[in-house]
């Protein structure tokens, strides 16, 4: 009987660990999407789009439905590039597109612009 209150116990510490993990997620999710331009924002509402951690970094990925959307996305990539080095250091930044896909990093892009 103690062994099964043990059990329980670690439950429920692995449930209070992934619960303060996926809010700790949720609220850098939604400080990206509030930190970007009205402009930005709008524009990602026709992409798909998510934020998810890879090979010890935070990659951003962004599908583009259309070459006139991903085109003014890279209008506006320099601010997407600042908005999430501000939350997550030197992230990946995908744009996935039908005749190519850009990848780079937060920094690179950065000092592009500089």
């Amino acid at each position: 009987m103690n062994k099964h209150s043990n059990d329980q116990f670690q439950a429920d510490d692995r449930d209070q660990f992934n619960t303060a993990n996926l809010m700790q997620a949720a609220k850098k999710y939604r400080s990206f999407a509030n930190s970007l331009k009205t402009s930005v924002k709008s524009l990602l509402t026709f992409c798909e789009w998510w934020i998810v951690p890879n090979q010890g970094t935070i990659q951003l990925t962004i599908n583009c439905p259309s070459s006139n959307i991903r085109t003014q996305i890279f209008q506006h990539l320099y601010d997407i590039a600042i908005a999430m080095h501000n939350l997550f250091g030197d992230a990946k930044i995908i744009i996935l597109g039908k005749q190519f896909t850009f990848e780079s990093n937060s920094e690179q892009i950065i000092n592009y612009h500089q």
